[in-house]
């Protein structure tokens, strides 16, 4: 059986930077700190209370068993809830130790440390726990759970977990995860992270789930995560920026609202696909991947809305030649004249463009869009990309904004993106099967 213990350690005896990554520091000094595995992070956030739960894995490549120390930085205005590692397969908690014993261990790590940087990284309140043995070319997993306040600043609450540090950055050799899950009495507005890419799914008005995952990350910054809570319907959001002090600043203005109100307050849209059927759309699945997307685009139009399919080759052809309304029978009907669509053909871009913009009800006012489904390359009629272009922008005299979706490795991406970016559309890009 393991031995292990556990010690608070509340000196601050330095000030340095703070970062919620543990480390496991093997007793023998020509050893270096053991890889970590996986980063694990899961917080829930009810009302600006955050409970922090991190789950690490590091690994003992040596062929020996080792002894080793495990040491977790608490962020400053933490309360450790949990401290516990795993030992063959199940959960054993560690125990706290009074403060003399915490401060006798401590010395002790540092007075065996020699690296500075790990000196400073000592220099902070902390849990500490001496693990023994982690068995030769096995994993030893940790888990600490604390709980925090988030501050608020005019409206907006931020999360931080901190990674960066002023040591070398750790790499994971498999991944590192957030998810955190956001509630509040108030309706959630913006929801922004400026230092990672994070996915966001919401449950209402009061509840959003935020995940980031990454496999062999580089933790060399600190997560951060902004969100604001309102009662009012449109949440506005200004963040502000200065590297300098001496300089100019810059600001990003954050506009949201309400996710039950973006469903109860939703505007009737005209929606316009227009499908490539030209003979390279045959190469590696093109045509089918597109025509599921089609049809995944036309379950997510609601009662009221409308749509016209344009399907284009050598010439261009329309499921319809008028906008359809969304119900079962015309959605049904849309996606059996989309089965029996085959590639052949060459690829007449412009055309199939200037069509789809001839579709709209000018005699309503309804948000009209295009979405255009191509491999982007123009092989028939009009193939100058300059010339395409400025057909559409005179054709687009609404401004009707065109969302392009290339598909394929082979395509003119370039065409794709100007075409997107003159009407303030996106262009997005998926691979083939």
């Amino acid at each position: 059986m393991r031995r292990l213990s556990c010690c608070l350690l509340a000196m601050a005896v330095a000030s340095g930077t703070v970062q919620a990554r543990g480390i496991v520091i093997p007793v023998e000094k020509n050893i270096p700190p053991l890889a970590l595995l996986h980063h694990r992070v899961q917080v829930d956030i009810d009302d600006q209370v955050a409970v922090t739960r991190v789950t690490q894995t590091f690994r003992n490549h040596t062929r020996r068993n080792l002894e080793a120390t495990y040491v977790f930085p608490v962020p400053k205005g933490a309360n450790v809830q949990e401290f516990a590692m795993w030992v063959n397969g199940k959960k054993v908690k560690a125990e706290l130790l009074e403060a003399d014993k915490a401060k006798r261990i401590y010395t002790d790590i540092v007075r065996r440390t020699q690296d500075p940087a790990l000196l400073r990284y000592l220099g902070q309140d902390l849990l500490q726990m001496q693990i023994f043995p982690i068995p030769p070319q096995q994993d030893q997993r940790i888990e600490v759970t604390y709980t925090s306040v988030c501050p608020k600043d005019h409206g907006i609450v931020e999360y931080c977990y901190p990674l960066r540090t002023d040591h070398r950055a750790v790499q994971t050799l498999n991944d590192f995860t957030m998810k955190i899950t956001l509630r509040s009495q108030q309706p959630i507005l913006n929801i922004y992270s400026p230092t990672h890419a994070i996915e966001l799914t919401r449950k209402g008005d009061g509840e959003a789930i935020v995940s980031f995952e990454k496999d062999q990350a580089v933790l060399d910054h600190d997560f951060q995560l902004f969100y604001t809570t309102d009662s009012n319907d449109v949440g506005m959001t200004a963040l502000l920026h200065r590297p300098i002090s001496s300089q100019p600043g810059y600001f990003m203005l954050l506009i949201s609202p309400r996710p039950k109100l973006a469903q109860t307050a939703r505007v009737p849209r005209d929606m316009v696909f227009v499908l490539d059927t030209s003979g390279s759309m045959r190469q590696d699945g093109k045509l089918d991947q597109a025509k599921k997307a089609l049809k995944h685009c036309l379950d997510g139009l609601a009662a009221g809305d409308r749509f016209a399919i344009v399907r284009f080759a050598t010439v261009v052809d329309h499921f319809r030649n008028e906008l359809s309304p969304v119900d079962d029978e015309h959605r049904t009907a849309a996606k059996k004249w989309i089965d029996e669509l085959t590639p052949s053909g060459g690829t007449a871009i412009q055309d199939a463009l200037l069509a789809a913009l001839q579709l709209q009800d000018r005699q309503q006012d309804r948000p009209f869009t295009v979405v255009f489904f191509t491999d982007g390359k123009p092989t028939i009629g009009e193939t100058n990309t300059d010339k395409i272009l400025a057909a559409v922008r005179k054709h687009n005299t609404d401004m009707t904004r065109i969302f392009t979706i290339g598909v394929g490795h082979d395509l003119k991406a370039s065409l794709l993106d100007l075409i997107a970016e003159g009407s303030r559309g996106i262009s997005t890009f998926v691979r083939a099967k």
